[in-house]
């Protein structure tokens, strides 16, 4: 313990003398001394100086007091005037502290200190001035685990509470610089960009520095210092100089009037022994002195002979009383206080560090508020004004939670099972790009590891799902739109909502599409091209055995045109003239082929028939196989127009607690189960006890398919599962309880605000509307239009096996006609044998007309051979 006695006038222990303290290794003792030696007092002043740890304080504290001293002025810490306060208010000491900013120095067992500067509340008001002027309606709080720090962030906190339109974004306080890091690190993470550091001065060189390591002082950030660092810029100082990321700190501290009676003060102090810097502490301190002098001078002190340390002095209070009355004009302006001893003039300067020092650019006090007298410069040389909130989240990787399924999220390929598994499309895959674009952030899919959107278990309190996984920190974003509730609300933000909502439950009808083309629905479409393709075929056939029968008309007058004797042309030997008509309206040609096996299509006929057994039993086949189709296709069709008269009666899912005939589910965990277990009419809540837990919405919508199933869930989700014109399935009732769907975040989370920023925008600019549209409007086609009674290939095989037998008897009947007439042939005398007579006949068939010359009389072609018919 250092002690120092300056003598300004000879010692006598009946008259009242000063005191003075300060910390031990205080860079700013020359001044100090230089100033008290400068000043002329007329009282005696006693310095002693104290280490900061309570023992030596109190010790300290005791020691002055035996001296004799009448009133103490203190250079310390809010910290330091607290210990000192106390111990001297104990005894009814006075005590002026020139420095000390707490609000928490207003106390019943301080009440004989007093204060000298502002107190936290003005500076706070000052900073929040600051904030006005810039527009920055966010701001970060970092300070110091002491009296000062804390009291500081308190009053600026208390003061934002009470501005409309202003928020503390985030508030973190240090201990120790080995816990700097980790602040630093938080307060990047919650993208602070205007950050006030309540500090004392001894951290402040390394506070800044880490920060400038972290990239926290480029041009978009702004960092406020309080007056514990603006006082005393020499503490940023690096082996003598300034370091270049310190250019564009701003800064509060009290400001002083620069009026005649200062610079009158200034041009002599100035001159005095070595010059020092004076700022504000020392005029502030010469005040102080002066101040004390003119108190205690003359008047009787405390009896320096009491060994009694903690005596309490009675002329302590007559002196408080003095103090606290005066009113005078010093240096630094006008001095007088209020009523619970601090100064009333709240006078500060806005201070700017550029040029290697802090600039005053503007001021602030009570009666005329901010005035800025100077452009403010920013970091990197920039006196352009930050915006003051985060425009982007350059750098920042997002692990965004997810559920994959359309209309939202495309499913995962099987092969995927590890992370990051990467979706090919969907509505929520192109919002998040979107974000990342624009926002500058990388991102991951995480998917939940139970499936689940998240539901809190009643018994053991504990939340699953992506909200679980959200709450446990695995992921920082919630991507898949949940449903807002206040459940979840309790422990999750939510972003701006993204559509609307609200709970439906849907039933089968039997109703189908309303298909233009419902008439084709009682075949599956690989029977209506068989039998297109067996028509064809059969046409081909009938033509073919039409045109190569010797029993067609074709075959006899092929064969007759070029064989045949005028008096063979009959089977009888008649003489009758042998004649070929020259007309072919007759002939089963191709045409005509294709329109007599055609016209078996309805159930009808032909206008030429064939002539020979085999091809008029391959008709009689085809007809055979079309009135079977017809009838099986007339009695299909007569069903499914029956089944699409039918619809449920239900009028509201209410109604299901009163019947038996359906049975009724909602996904397990999901919000529509929340609604109904929290709704204010308990019959919805034995909906949920008596319904059935399903694992997913695809479940759902195959029960509803395949049984006598009511589904209960989100509109939006049941419109994607059953859309695309669906009315197969129709909704129960009108839609209830409406809601609406948003991203989830965590409480607090600083990504909330550009979040809901830009899903505003998208929301207006109508393109979260397009992206359902893209992904959502078609549905997923899941929807079973008609109940199974589509006849398909499979079902008709016998058909077509009976069909196949007729052909093929048609075929040997063709072999037959050959035979046959290849006898009569041969028994007529035509032909030696019959081997030849078949072989005539193939040649008659497969050739052309005969070359021989015919004359035609009256339209009709008479055959000249030699004889006349």
């Amino acid at each position: 313990m250092l002690i120092l006695l300056l003598l300004l006038s000879p010692l006598c222990t009946a008259t009242a003398h000063i005191g003075f303290l300060s910390f031990a290794g205080n860079t700013d003792a020359p001044s100090y001394s230089q100033l008290i030696n400068f000043s002329n007092l007329t009282s005696n002043v006693t310095w002693l100086t104290y280490n900061r740890t309570s023992r030596d304080m109190v010790s300290v504290a005791c020691t002055l007091a035996q001296t004799g001293v009448s009133l103490v002025v203190l250079a310390g810490t809010s910290d330091d005037a607290k210990v000192f306060g106390e111990y001297f208010s104990d005894i009814h000491m006075p005590i002026v502290a020139v420095g000390p900013t707490s609000v928490d120095l207003d106390a019943p067992n301080l009440s004989y200190l007093v204060r000298m500067s502002p107190d936290d509340n003005d500076q706070a008001r000052v900073i929040l001035s600051i904030l006005r002027e810039y527009n920055w309606n966010a701001v970060s709080i970092l300070a110091s685990r002491d009296s000062y720090g804390i009291s500081g962030m308190l009053a600026l906190q208390a003061v934002i509470s009470t501005e409309p339109g202003y928020t503390l974004k985030q508030i973190s306080v240090y201990e120790t610089e080995g816990d700097v890091d980790v602040r630093l690190k938080s307060l990047k993470e919650s993208l602070a960009r205007v950050i006030v550091l309540y500090g004392s001065d001894v951290h402040a060189k390394t506070i800044l520095s880490r920060a400038h390591n972290m990239s926290l002082m480029s041009s978009d950030f702004v960092w406020i210092v309080s007056d514990a660092i603006a006082l005393k810029p020499e503490v940023l100082a690096e082996n003598g100089g300034y370091l270049s990321f310190h250019e564009g700190l701003l800064g509060t501290k009290p400001g002083i009037l620069h009026g005649d009676l200062y610079r009158d003060w200034k041009d002599k102090y100035t001159v005095f022994g070595t010059p020092h810097e004076t700022g504000t502490v020392i005029p502030l301190l010469y005040d102080t002195l002066l101040l004390a002098d003119w108190v205690v001078g003359g008047r009787p002190g405390r009896n320096a002979s009491d060994s009694d340390c903690g005596q309490v002095w009675e002329g302590g209070e007559e002196l408080l009383n003095l103090l606290t009355n005066v009113t005078f004009e010093g240096v630094t302006g006008n001095i007088s206080f209020t009523d619970s001893r601090l100064i009333e003039r709240s006078l500060f300067d806005v201070v700017n560090f550029r040029e290697e020092r802090f600039v005053k650019i503007g001021t602030w006090d009570d009666n005329s508020g901010l005035k800025m007298t100077n452009r403010p410069l920013f970091f990197n040389e920039s006196y352009d004004v930050p915006l003051g909130v985060a425009n982007q989240l350059k750098g920042t990787h997002l692990r965004i939670g997810a559920m994959a399924g359309l209309p939202f999220m495309s499913p995962m390929e099987e092969s995927c099972t590890e992370e990051p598994c990467e979706p090919s499309g969907g509505m929520t895959v192109e919002l998040i790009k979107r974000l990342s674009d624009e926002l500058g952030f990388t991102y991951q899919f995480v998917f939940p590891q139970d499936g689940k959107y998240g539901g809190k278990n009643s018994t053991t309190g504990q939340w699953n799902g992506l909200i679980g996984e959200l709450l446990n920190g695995r992921t920082d974003l919630i991507g898949s739109p949940l449903s807002m509730n206040s459940l979840r609300k309790e422990v999750i933000d939510f972003s701006n909502p993204l559509m609307d909502s609200g709970i439906s439950a849907v039933v089968r009808t039997g109703r189908g599409n309303s298909d233009p083309f419902f008439f084709l629905l009682p075949y599956d479409t690989s029977v209506w091209l068989t039998v297109l393709a067996v028509c064809l075929v059969m046409s081909l056939l009938q033509w073919c055995i039409g045109t190569w029968s010797p029993m067609g008309r074709v075959g006899r007058r092929r064969y007759a045109t070029r064989y045949c004797k005028c008096d063979g042309c009959n089977r009888s030997g008649s003489d009758k003239p042998c004649l070929v008509s020259e007309e072919n309206s007759e002939d089963l040609n191709l045409y005509e082929s294709l329109w007599t096996v055609g016209t078996g299509l309805v159930v009808n006929n032909g206008e030429v028939f064939p002539q020979s057994p085999s091809g008029r039993f391959l008709l009689i086949t085809w007809w055979f196989f079309m009135l079977l189709i017809v009838t099986l296709y007339t009695a299909n069709l007569t069903a499914f127009l029956t089944l699409s008269t039918q619809a449920s009666h239900l009028g509201s899912v209410l109604e299901l607690l009163t019947q038996d005939e359906y049975q009724w589910g909602f996904v397990g965990s999901a919000n529509a189960e929340t609604i109904l277990l929290t709704h204010a009419n308990s019959d919805y809540h034995r909906l949920v006890k008596e319904g059935v837990a399903l694992a997913n919405r695809q479940e759902g919508i195959e029960r509803v398919n395949n049984d006598s199933f009511v589904f209960i869930s989100e509109y939006p989700e049941l419109e994607y599962q059953i859309g695309g014109g669906c009315s197969a399935i129709t909704y129960v009732g009108n839609t209830f309880q409406h809601l609406e769907w948003a991203f989830g975040l965590p409480r607090g989370s600083p990504y909330k605000e550009l979040i809901d920023t830009r899903l505003l925008r998208y929301r207006e600019m109508g393109y979260i509307d397009e992206l359902w549209n893209k992904y959502a409007a078609t549905g997923t086609g899941k929807c079973k239009n008609n109940v199974e009674m589509t006849l398909h290939l499979s079902s008709l095989t016998g058909l077509f096996y009976a069909l196949v037998c007729g052909v093929a008897v048609a075929l040997v009947s063709f072999v037959i006609e050959f035979a046959v007439v290849a006898v009569q042939d041969v028994r007529a005398g035509r032909v030696e044998s019959l081997g030849k007579a078949m072989l005539v006949r193939l040649v008659g068939i497969g050739n052309k007309k005969g070359t021989e010359t015919t004359v035609v009389e009256n339209g009709t072609r008479v055959l000249e051979n030699g004889s006349k018919c």
